[in-house]
């Protein structure tokens, strides 16, 4: 069972706070080229509930891809968020998180696209792209 938490957070200036539900168990980290260009990876926790920003005004979103966009301050630059274009998927940036010390890292998504120099201690379950991509279309489709 998940554990479905109330989460607030901000970027590093505050000019950008949020808050929502995140599920805490289950945090990954993305390696994906992306995410590498975007600043590198940075662990996440999928939200349950929708991303509510107290101010919208110093909010950027960056469409990344057909599907995605990632969302940033425009004061600082902190990385907040990743999510789908219709916001029917939203992943927080587990840094930013206002109380972190329940997220358990629980997996690795693009694997096969990690670069050598770094390595998690943790154990996790770890998902090349053609997994992550294959369990993303039977979830949308399914």
């Amino acid at each position: 069972m998940s554990m479905v938490a109330k989460v607030s957070g901000a970027c590093l200036c505050g000019a950008v706070k949020y808050s929502s539900e995140a599920d805490l168990d289950h945090a990954h980290a993305c390696h994906c080229k992306m995410c590498q260009k975007a600043g590198g990876v940075c662990p996440s926790a999928k939200c349950t509930a929708p991303l509510v920003f107290e101010n919208e005004d110093t909010l950027g979103v960056y469409k990344s891809s057909d599907w995605g966009e990632r969302l940033f301050c425009s004061v600082c630059g902190s990385s907040l968020a990743w999510r789908m274009q219709d916001g029917s998927l939203v992943f927080v940036a587990v840094g930013t998180l206002d109380d972190a010390s329940e997220v358990k890292f629980e997996s690795q998504i693009f694997i096969d696209h990690k670069p050598d120099y770094y390595n998690f201690a943790e154990e996790t379950h770890n998902m090349t792209e053609a997994e992550v991509l294959a369990a993303f279309a039977e979830q949308t489709n399914g």
